[in-house]
């Protein structure tokens, strides 16, 4: 606030701060369930104790040092704007037991098509995560008592919405690390902080809540010469395609390329569409002086019928 300013550490306890509003010098401590709407949130440190729940509503809660989540503590990210987004340049300052929760959707409607995702989390505790344990069932959006179940992983091809919670077909998920090869981990591999992913969805449009340590500060991972890796945005928050071409200036070409999928060249509901021969989808790219979308082009007559790239999924598999 222009000509005010408050120095040390400010606490969040009694429904007010004990010495002034939190800004990105300070200090500040989180004591009791607060919900902060209508501004972002700042800070230098970060602390969430006494089994508390500090909310973000469709806002940004800005750390630039080290974030302490106690055990039985959380920070729940609510509403399809929020974010968390630390500056420092460090390795993760992430510490204590608690965790973060923070909403990811999907508006592929079709059982048979697949998704791609990264996770914003990774399992209390650790620098890697598992399915199972950081994604949950998200149909009730996250909010300040939202209480998401987990995902019921199960065999066969299809998931299903119509259960509580919802069912997902552990056969698709499969990540793509260094190398030139889909790799099958299923719901309780360990995929690490960077890894996308692939997964098929319950038969509907469906948000996902993501529950865990947050990441934060650098990653990196180690790519072979013409190799490739399904990366995903690791973070909680967007990033800036610019600022990763610089940071990454001496390791790549400096064009990112963006997958985009379209719907199927069969009906999205038919069950071909679990064959990736059925799949329309095609690259995007990014550099630092301008972005091109990914450009179709028509099969025969049929205008209707785009064809771009082949999709970049696990290969065919039979139903059962």
């Amino acid at each position: 606030q222009l000509g005010y300013h408050t120095t040390g550490e400010t606490v969040r306890a009694g429904g007010a701060w004990s010495s002034g509003i939190p800004d990105r010098s300070r200090r500040v401590r989180i004591n009791e369930d607060y919900n902060h709407i209508g501004s972002s949130l700042s800070a230098r440190q970060l602390t969430v104790n006494n089994n508390s729940k500090l909310s973000i509503t469709n806002n940004v809660l800005i750390v630039s040092e080290n974030i302490n989540i106690n055990s039985g503590s959380e920070i729940r990210l609510a509403g399809t704007k929020s974010q968390l987004i630390t500056t420092h340049t460090q390795t993760s300052k992430i510490t204590g037991n608690g965790k973060l929760y923070i909403d990811q959707n999907s508006d592929i409607s079709s059982t048979y098509r697949y998704n791609y995702f990264s996770s914003p989390v990774t399992t209390v505790g650790l620098n890697t995560f598992t399915i199972s344990n950081i994604m949950k069932d998200g149909s009730t959006a996250t909010s300040v008592d939202s209480a998401p179940l987990d995902i019921n992983f199960v065999a066969g091809d299809n998931g299903d919405y119509t259960t509580s919670p919802i069912s997902i077909a552990k056969k698709w998920l499969y990540s793509y690390p260094t190398g030139n090869n889909w790799v099958y981990k299923g719901s309780t591999g360990v995929y690490q902080a960077t890894d996308g992913f692939t997964l098929k969805g319950p038969g509907q449009v469906q948000n996902y809540t993501f529950v865990g340590s947050p990441k934060d500060g650098k990653y990196i991972s180690s790519i072979g010469a013409n190799q490739f890796y399904l990366a995903g945005n690791p973070y909680p928050s967007a990033l800036n395609s610019k600022k990763f071409l610089e940071d990454n200036s001496e390791s790549i070409n400096g064009t990112i390329y963006f997958w985009e999928q379209q719907v199927g060249l069969t009906n999205d509901q038919d069950q071909t569409g679990h064959y990736s021969s059925n799949y329309v989808g095609g690259y995007a790219t990014r550099n630092l002086t301008t972005g091109v979308a990914a450009t179709y082009q028509c099969v025969g007559d049929d205008c209707s019928v785009c064809l771009l790239y082949t999709s970049p999924s696990p290969r065919d598999r039979q139903k059962s």
